[in-house]
């Protein structure tokens, strides 16, 4: 960081004095101090040779300052002194601009400079300004001059050679291991675990190890490491360390040798390659041995063997205002370095003052955090009001998010030297007039100051502004003659006002004009030369062009004419149209003279019928086609002429359609060349889109089709597809590829049995899902076997659904009993089943099953024969009548690692646990839930669970309450209560009661307890919520959703649903957000 800072410090102040001897030997410069009368004529040949002897004094200094404290006080006299030569050229300059020397925008610098001086060396010469100028550059001269002959004696030499210029491969300063005495501030944590690296028990046992320690340019990895080099710990573990500097030019012979002269050995300077390599083994090849390396390139990092990476993250926050307080305000008996702990270290108290803001009056950047969003951490509006103004000398101000920065800005006066000022995120209206008179001002930031309807007429008097950022402002036009400020290389935006206003002509002007350019309110354009006279195309510089029409223009004639006349030069590289009101594109738009458009967005064409020929367009990489009311077809127009390749949209990536009524047609190209690189393939809100899609794609990693009920499901070929999604209001197909394979989600899609075939030509086959989730699917079978890699399954609301084994119409009996038929999901590790009334049973073998989830499967009539899963660690059945029905047969003590269980939704249960249904004693979780007639729990059959630490018990009102001490000891005392107002009971069981209760009772813990779900809980309540869905608070209870008779749909068509957006026992269909509510996780 200390070398970062020196060569930024470096190339800053050489630039700075470099600047000041150009302009003190200007000739307008010359000519003021050729008319005065000092006693010492020669005054400005002295201050310019002063100047180039400092000059070449500071390769020196600044190399020197890091170790000799008298070399930094040098230069820091010497920054003094340039700062206020600068200050000084700008009261010249200044002063030749102000309102009595000029006539606003009539006058070239120069002009202005003579006028002012011709006034101020008039006889007879009394000018007060005159007076001032000369004793300021007597003193600067003197400063300069005492600081030139006192190098001598801090033994600073001047460098000879070529011009200084900042490279850091170059003039990287090596580093040491001394910290020179500077106080570190923080990473203790960091230090002592790097130590722990080192000096652990098993480090000394181990072989050479590398230690990197990795992390962002500048976070204080060299210090880090300093501070580890320097410990007394390391110095005695160590008999030998040496600290090397890596230069950017690695040089491994060097490295070498920097090494062995580190750890003693003077004379390998002769040695060859060879004989360095078998003394660098010796050296390091004892057990123990450690390199510390600090990189902040992580490939270097990896290239490392048998390394341990440390990621150094950033400071905390108290360490970064405790090093910025140390040398923001040095001294002893600074009082602006109290107020500064007061004001910021202090997080509990506002500013009560700011007196010892005096002493910092020459201050030349001020950027306060706002309390908009820094509370108690800032100065208020009033504070700032009051010492602001003391700030003379300001170059750079920020008032980013202060409310009332115009009353400010009046209160300061004329800030001659600003330079930069950020008004973003303020509330001003307009632009007060004060800041007109900044004539020095290069950057001035309003980007989001929603309320901004207005600039001031006169900020054409700012003609040394290089950036004006307007973005997301008010404003609705420009001020009159804003041409005039031909030194802009930055406009975000341009608002073309009323004729009377600002014409875009004034843009012609403007030709240093370079980035983003956005141009609105096309629509008072309203003759084609004015937008001739903007001219767009001679702006080379100009990479990013939006237009935009703000009013429909009805289908007028001369809007081709005004776009034809808007053409950019032709090495644009982002081009967005909106709002277009012609019928006819003129023939630039599309033509392959833009070698280098990359982006194109083209929005709101009302009145076009047909695309531009956008396919010859050899850069492009990302289309946008939005709101195109006329479009019908999309036919060979939209390719083009590509003659030399016939590859039309060689370069595309990202290709979005969206909000096309009438479009149904998609005319493909010949020979399947199109789209090549294509790999974003969005097609939005067409709802009459049905031919289909382009069959060719094999670059694509990611289509979404949403809201194109009519388009025919035919998918394209591509083996590398990332992501799908096909979807309509009530309908949806996902895709998404993971790490080592792919999830997939149905929702209401009803051409399942045509999706695996397509899905192979997306390079995605049954083989490779990992994660299958189905929701409202009319289907019948889903054998597993087909899924050899699936992981996690789920199926809701699939009323057909009758085997997950078999795929032809089931066999016999006795076939059906074969083992042969037994089908195997080997890695399925998740299966929920919920509301599939028809599924009666499922014989599949499931050596690696976890969890094992059946929500209301009424037909399902014995426990699946998942075999002896000896992983299957939690298992949830509730709702299925004829399955707990032989809850006593279910022989759960076969389930080796089972430790979480719950049931629930029996009609029959009275007592908890029956006679002849022994739970596993590895449980650790036991719930019970919906049993309408459960009067007690058997404690005596839960005390051989002696692992069980949770019991919930939720909607049984008619248990009794539990004697003290019948539960198992194991049960945790923490668990938290849901207790009915009318029923004690143990506060180690967790229960709740009475499910058609509504009002929030106050628990035993003191937290809001409801005696219903989470969906009617009380937002502050602590208690875990119920998975249940709100049908479920009792058996009896069931849903009582409707939906209307699906319409007429095209065959196959991923999404052709419509209707009420409900699901009713009779239909498959279920909304989107039913589901999402109906499956939120469970917590039993």
């Amino acid at each position: 960081m200390e070398t970062i800072a020196v060569e930024i410090g470096k190339a800053f102040l050489s630039s700075a004095v470099d600047y000041l001897i150009k302009e003190y030997g200007s000739a307008l410069i010359e000519s003021f101090f050729e008319h005065q009368n000092h006693d010492d004529k020669g005054l400005l040949e002295k201050l310019k040779e002063t100047l180039n002897a400092v000059n070449g004094l500071l390769d020196d200094a600044e190399e020197k300052q890091i170790t000799v404290e008298a070399v930094k006080i040098w230069l820091d006299d010497i920054k003094d002194a340039v700062y206020e030569a600068e200050d000084l050229l700008d009261e010249i300059d200044y002063e030749a601009r102000s309102p009595d020397q000029m006539e606003a925008g009539s006058q070239t610098r120069t002009a202005q400079m003579r006028s002012f001086l011709s006034c101020c060396l008039s006889p007879p010469s009394n000018n007060l300004v005159e007076k001032e100028l000369a004793e300021n550059l007597k003193k600067i001269f003197n400063k300069l001059d005492r600081s030139e002959k006192t190098a001598h004696t801090i033994h600073l030499i001047t460098r000879v050679g070529g011009k200084r210029s900042y490279d850091p491969r170059s003039r990287c300063l090596p580093t040491t291991s001394c910290l020179g005495g500077y106080r570190v501030h923080g990473r203790h944590d960091e230090k002592q675990a790097i130590m722990d690296l080192l000096l652990s028990d098993d480090a000394k046992i181990k072989g050479l190890e590398v230690i990197a320690i990795f992390g962002m340019g500048g976070i204080g990895k060299t210090t880090l490491a300093k501070c580890v080099y320097d410990d007394r710990a390391v110095k005695e573990w160590f008999d030998l360390k040496t600290w090397v500097h890596v230069s950017q030019v690695f040089d491994a012979l060097k490295l070498t040798k920097d090494i062995l002269k580190g750890v003693g050995l003077l004379d390998c300077d002769t040695m060859n390659p060879e004989q360095l390599h078998c003394e660098l083994e010796k050296k390091s090849g004892a057990r123990g041995s450690k390199i510390v390396v600090t990189t902040s390139k992580e490939n270097i990092m990896t290239a490392l063997q048998n390394v341990s990476p440390y990621h150094l993250q950033l400071m905390s926050a108290d360490d970064c205002w405790s090093l910025f307080s140390e040398y923001a305000f040095s001294g002893e008996n600074c009082n602006a370095r109290s107020l500064f702990e007061e004001t910021f270290l202090t997080r509990d108290e506002d500013i009560k003052s700011v007196g010892g803001i005096d002493e910092v009056h020459n201050l030349r950047t001020f950027m306060p955090m706002s309390t908009w969003g820094w509370s108690n951490k800032g100065f208020n509006s009033e504070e700032i009001h009051n010492f602001l103004p003391r700030f003379k000398r300001l170059r750079v101000l920020s008032l980013s998010g202060y409310d009332n920065a115009g009353q400010l800005l009046d209160s300061f006066g004329n800030l001659k030297h600003l330079r930069f000022l950020n008004l973003s995120r303020t509330s001003m209206d307009k632009l007060p007039e004060v800041l007109c008179a900044s004539y020095n001002l290069q950057t001035l930031i309003m980007s989001g100051c929603k309320k901004l309807v207005g600039l001031p007429a006169k900020m054409t008097m700012l003609t040394n502004l290089y950036h004006l950022d307007i973005t997301e402002t008010g404003l609705q036009d420009m001020p009159p003659q804003i041409g005039k400020l031909r030194r802009l290389h930055l406009l975000t935006d341009f608002f073309v006002g009323t004729p009377e206003s600002s014409n875009i002509k004034e843009l012609g002007e403007l030709q240093a004009l370079k980035g983003e350019l956005r141009i609105w309110n096309l629509q008072n354009v309203l003759d084609p030369q004015d937008a001739s006279g903007a001219n767009l195309g001679g702006k080379r510089n100009l990479k990013t062009l939006s237009l935009v029409w703000r009013a429909d223009t009805g289908n007028s004639p001369h809007q081709q004419g005004i776009l034809e006349q808007l053409q950019p030069h032709k090495d644009v590289e982002a081009l967005s149209i909106d709002g277009y009101g012609g019928e006819i594109l003129p023939k630039w738009v599309g033509d392959s003279y833009f070698s280098k458009l990359a982006s194109l967005s083209l929005v709101e064409f009302k009145y076009c019928r047909f695309l531009p020929p956008l396919g010859q367009l050899s850069s492009l990489k990302t289309l946008l086609i939005k709101a195109w009311d006329g479009v019908e077809i999309i036919g060979p127009e939209f390719y083009g002429r590509c003659i030399s390749t016939n590859n039309p949209f060689k370069s595309l990536q990202t290709l979005i359609f969206e909000r096309m009524p009438q479009w149904h047609e998609w005319v493909l190209y010949d020979d399947d060349k199109a789209f090549p690189r294509l790999q974003v393939l969005q097609i939005r809100e067409c709802p009459k889109l049905s031919r289909a899609l382009p069959n060719h794609l094999p670059s694509l990693m990611e289509l979404e089709i949403k809201g194109c009920p009519q388009l025919v499901l035919s998918l394209p070929m591509s083996p590398i597809i990332n992501k799908m999604m096909l979807s309509n209001d009530y309908a949806e197909v996902k895709l998404v590829k993971l790490s080592s394979g792919y999830s997939l989600r149905l929702f209401s899609f009803q051409a399942l049995q045509y999706l695996p075939k397509k899905m192979g030509k997306l390079g995605c086959d049954s083989t490779t899902l990992l994660s299958i989730d189905i929701v409202g699917v009319t289907i019948k079978w889903l054998p597993l076997m087909f899924f050899p890699r699936l992981k996690q399954l789920t199926i809701w609301a699939c009323l057909n659904l009758e085997s997950l084994c078999v795929q032809e119409e089931p066999c016999s009996h006795s076939e059906s009993t074969s083992s042969s038929l037994i089908c195997q999901s080997p890695h399925l590790e998740k299966l929920s089943l919920h509301n599939c009334p028809k599924l009666k049973s499922f014989h599949c073998f499931l050596p690696s099953l976890v969890d094992l989830k059946i929500y209301h499967c009424d037909g399902m009539e014995s426990f699946p024969r998942v075999g002896s899963s000896s992983k299957l660690e939690s298992l949830k059945i509730q709702g299925c009548h004829k399955l707990l029905a032989g809850r006593k047969q279910w022989n759960l003590q076969r389930f080796p690692s089972l430790s979480r269980f719950c049931f629930g939704a029996c009609e029959e249960v009275e007592s908890f646990p029956e006679e002849g249904m022994l739970l596993p004693s590895t449980l650790t979780s036991l719930g019970i839930r919906n049993l309408r007639k459960l009067k007690s729990l058997d404690c005596k059959g839960l005390q051989h669970l002696t692992s069980l630490r949770e019991l919930i018990i939720k909607y049984c009102s008619k248990l009794q309450p539990i004697p003290e001490g019948s539960l198992p000891s194991s049960v945790s005392e923490e668990i938290w209560d849901e207790t009915d107002e009318y029923v004690d009971v143990h506060n180690k069981i967790k229960i709740n009661i009475n499910p058609l209760r509504r009002s929030p009772l106050r628990s035993p813990g003191g937290g809001m307890a409801s005696p219903v779900s989470s969906y009617h809980q009380s937002p502050v309540s602590p208690i875990r919520h119920s998975p249940i869905p709100p049908y479920a608070y009792s058996p009896f209870m069931r849903p009582t959703l409707s939906a209307s008779q699906p319409a007429k749909s095209v065959p196959n068509s991923p999404a052709h649903l419509t209707g009420s957006p409900h699901y009713s026992p009779s239909s498959n269909k279920v909304s989107r957000k039913s589901y999402e509510k109906l499956r939120r996780p469970d917590d039993l």
